[in-house]
């Protein structure tokens, strides 16, 4: 894409907000593209990769509502199976999260394109769990059916921190802990899986291989086994694709996962209009109004 970017000013040179600025062929004379110049508003802060964001699940709500609702900018349909349900007896931030017994419960969530995770792929599986025993199995996200290849599977084996493909697992070093909040994080970035517990890396694996299958994703429960079930609570569960979020040990987040995006300042007077075309163009500025044509002035120019 190509920009074409200025600032209007009025006869006395003074910058001028909120006028209407468009740009149009010069061969043809089609509008291209248009816009407003700047009023001067700062930027506002926000999540910079919110746009890459697939599944964002505060699992905040009313004290046993079985209503979880995705905050991301491609929001899917969740649905509650079981028991689970949401609770405020724990919480990591939001005053409430969703709540397993470990006898069946889990959340069903369709396939969608952003939710496809290969090997061809960079991803981040993450969020907090409070897990309330170390079963031999316990599982937080997966996509997975019958006899199909897992594509990823995100559990706790015996209190560690696994990651399974289908064919291999991997596992964390060390163990978390029952009873307390842990934030966990799986990054995956050209074949190189990384797996970190409150911040810290406790697992690396280079060449891991992904195959992707066109089913569900289950959340605390792995696909038909209640073995596999998760007994405790999860909270702000995000899935960003097309991001490592992490690449090296960090602070884990201190506050819920922003569903919003960043938005740019808007510097008084200036104006950035973007497009494909890259010839030449004539850029026409209106007044506020987008009435007549302000103070005559058209331009050529050619986007860069």
């Amino acid at each position: 894409m190509a920009t074409i970017s200025g600032e209007i000013r009025d006869e006395n040179n003074d910058l001028l907000a909120d006028c209407v600025v468009r740009a149009y062929r010069r061969d043809t004379g089609a509008l291209l593209v248009a816009g407003l110049s700047g009023d001067g508003s700062p930027e506002e802060p926000g999540d910079a990769d919110y746009a890459s964001v697939s599944l964002l699940l505060h699992c905040d709500g009313t004290d046993g509502s079985t209503t979880f609702t995705d905050n991301s900018p491609t929001p899917k349909t969740v649905t509650a199976y079981g028991n689970a349900h949401i609770e405020t007896d724990q919480s990591k931030f939001g005053g409430a999260s969703a709540y397993f017994d470990g006898a069946g419960d889990y959340l069903s969530i369709p396939n969608a394109t952003d939710l496809t995770l290969s090997d061809a792929t960079t991803w981040t599986i993450e969020g907090w769990m409070y897990p309330l025993d170390s079963r031999a199995n316990s599982t937080l996200i997966s996509k997975r059916s019958g006899s199909n290849p897992t594509s990823y599977y995100c559990g706790r084996l015996s209190g560690q921190l696994v990651f399974y493909n289908g064919t291999t697992l991997y596992t964390q070093t060390g163990t978390t802990a029952n009873n307390s909040w842990t934030h966990f994080a799986y990054v995956f970035n050209a074949g190189n899986l990384k797996i970190f517990a409150d911040g810290t890396k406790v697992g690396e694996w280079g060449s891991v291989a992904l195959s992707e299958v066109n089913t569900v994703i289950n959340i605390g429960r792995h696909y038909s086994t209640i073995e596999e079930a998760f007994n405790g609570y999860l909270d702000d569960l995000r899935i960003t694709k097309g991001v490592a979020c992490y690449n090296a040990n960090f602070t884990p987040p201190t506050a819920a996962f922003l569903d919003y995006a960043v938005t740019p300042a808007k510097p008084l007077g200036e104006y950035t209009l973007t497009t494909a075309y890259t010839d030449e163009v004539q850029v026409i500025a209106l007044d506020p109004a987008g009435g007549t044509t302000f103070n005559d002035l058209i331009l050529r120019t050619t986007p860069v």
